[in-house]
């Protein structure tokens, strides 16, 4: 708060820090390379106690995708912040290993843990819906199974929410494992999100934006697909919800 311009911001010094830190150098940049990413298996992290009121609610849709969902569950398991609710949408897999996988993490009895199935086949957008119904969280984050989020993530939005002027917050992307590419999010703006999507999935929002938007909507398979997120967050900026993007790679 002693630096000029983050007193005449008139934001919190510490939400400022997290918003433009990085952009205007007040802290080291990472020269790049591959992320490191924790190896804690999940039974260290079985133990917790359980919420009754969780400010975000996690919800990590699953449609053949088992052999990756439990290191997105851990990602989520090692969240500095501790109120917390994950639920494992199991979508009607038809790989003939996936529910066999689900059923396996769900004996394993993870406090604050939640283990959905769905009978038939349903697509990304419907299996959110689902498990969205099911929360009990004030905000919302949707995890695909095949990613992973950084220690911090959830902090980092919650703060930004709470404390700034914002709906949906969302960090950037950093490859793993062969990958280094990074992709760094913009923040949300109509008209501009019509012509590109700049929001990353692991987008923290509020869950008054999903009631009065209806929820996630599919859009057919194949070349007629349309990114159901992405349509999600054009309602949402066409609606006056305010998106900002963190210059953190948290999304992985």
């Amino acid at each position: 708060s002693s630096h000029p311009d983050v007193a005449q911001a008139g934001l919190n010094p510490l939400l400022h820090h997290l918003l433009y830190g990085r952009r205007e150098g007040r802290f080291p940049i990472p020269t790049g390379g591959p992320v490191v990413l924790a190896e804690f298996p999940l039974e260290v992290l079985r133990d917790g106690h359980a919420c009754a009121e969780p400010l975000i609610s996690v919800v990590i849709p699953c449609f053949n995708l088992g052999r990756y969902v439990e290191e997105a569950l851990a990602s989520v398991l090692r969240q500095t912040l501790n109120s917390v609710e994950i639920l494992l949408v199991e979508g009607g897999s038809n790989d003939g290993e996936t529910p066999a996988l689900l059923r396996r993490l769900e004996k394993a009895g993870f406090a604050n843990v939640r283990v959905l199935y769905r009978e038939q086949p349903s697509l990304a957008g419907d299996n959110r819906n689902f498990g969205i119904r099911h929360s009990r969280g004030r905000y919302i984050c949707c995890l695909d199974a095949d990613d992973m989020m950084d220690s911090t993530t959830l902090e980092a939005a919650l703060f930004a929410l709470e404390f700034g002027d914002f709906d949906f917050v969302y960090p950037s992307v950093q490859e793993f494992g062969l990958g280094t590419a990074r992709w760094m999010t913009q923040d949300a703006r109509w008209p501009d999100i019509l012509q590109e999507n700049t929001v990353s999935t692991v987008a923290v929002f509020r869950r008054e934006i999903w009631e009065k938007l209806g929820g996630f909507r599919d859009w057919d398979t194949g070349s007629l697909y349309v990114p159901e997120d992405w349509d999600f967050w054009i309602r949402a900026a066409a609606a006056g919800y305010a998106g900002k993007s963190l210059r953190d790679t948290l999304m992985l």
